[in-house]
């Protein structure tokens, strides 16, 4: 499951620019 979630972070991070960060550390 953490596995996904850095992925998909990751990505999103590029994306949204931080925001996917943010969900992920919740």
């Amino acid at each position: 499951m953490d596995m996904k979630h850095v992925d998909a972070g990751k990505s999103g991070e590029k994306e949204s620019g931080g925001a996917s960060r943010k969900r992920i550390r919740k």
